[in-house]
């Protein structure tokens, strides 16, 4: 009896580590829509990881888990789809329990934020929401696990104007205590990234219509060069793949 009990709890372990937590409980938290907002949003997340585009990593790549050996083992989405599929699907949810209309737009791996919108409508209602990744990866090493990120929002109107466009960068600490699917806690830390770009008045604004005072996209080019070459120092990308990301950043100047 004991063995069949024991033998029924590790399958449903397995089946857990197998499919992971379901992706309504982690949906990105978008603030409920105002009935006077454009309706429908068209979601666009771009894959421009800079070890992504080198090909050290593939499209599914979420982060590294650094074992006793010091070895770093890379971990890939729980789905197997692509980064930019699991962060456009939750964020689809998301919007759709704000009371939205939300679609996905897929594109390539290394599609320029310039190239944006896709496909002007004319007379539409709503609005695209671009997000333009340029670093996102958790590192479970050493005693205090850690993700990184670095990415940019836009908000565009139906005939390509931008609403707003938004920076967000950082790094988070992995959130602890509980049993919880270990997918659930890298979920828990996306949405904390997320909720602080739905915070920004710039973005609220935006998903309500009505145009912001713009910053420039991206941050100052020493930064992001700098960013860069702290991922050449752990590895994640090759001397070749940092001066070729650094002509790209220094063509967009």
């Amino acid at each position: 009896m004991r063995f069949v009990l024991s033998l029924t709890i590790l399958c449903v372990v397995l089946a857990g580590c197998t499919t992971g937590p379901s992706p309504n409980i982690t949906a990105m938290r978008v603030p409920l829509r105002d009935s006077s907002s454009p309706k429908t949003v068209k979601i666009i997340v771009l894959e421009n990881r800079p070890y992504v585009i080198s090909g050290a990593k593939t499209e599914r790549f979420e982060g590294l888990d650094r074992l006793l050996s010091g070895i770093p083992i890379s971990h890939e989405t729980i789905d197997g789809s692509t980064m930019a599929n699991y962060l456009a699907e939750r964020l689809s949810i998301g919007f759709s329990n704000a009371g939205f209309e939300p679609s996905i737009i897929t594109v390539p791996k290394g599609y320029s934020s310039k190239l944006v919108p896709i496909g002007k409508e004319r007379n539409a209602d709503g609005v695209k929401f671009v997000v333009d990744m340029r670093d996102w990866r958790y590192d479970l090493g050493g005693f205090r696990p850690s993700f990184k990120y670095d990415i940019s929002v836009a908000v565009y109107s139906p005939g390509g104007s931008i609403y707003a466009n938004e920076d967000f960068d950082g790094t988070e600490l992995m959130p602890t205590g509980g049993f919880k699917h270990y997918t659930e806690r890298y979920a828990e830390v996306y949405q904390n990234v997320f909720d602080k770009v739905f915070a920004s008045q710039p973005i609220a604004e935006a998903l309500k219509g009505h145009s912001s005072p713009l910053r420039k996209a991206g941050d100052p080019a020493e930064e992001r060069i700098r960013r860069l070459q702290d991922m050449a120092k752990e590895g994640l990308i090759t001397p070749a793949d940092l001066d070729r990301e650094k002509q790209r950043i220094l063509k967009e100047i």
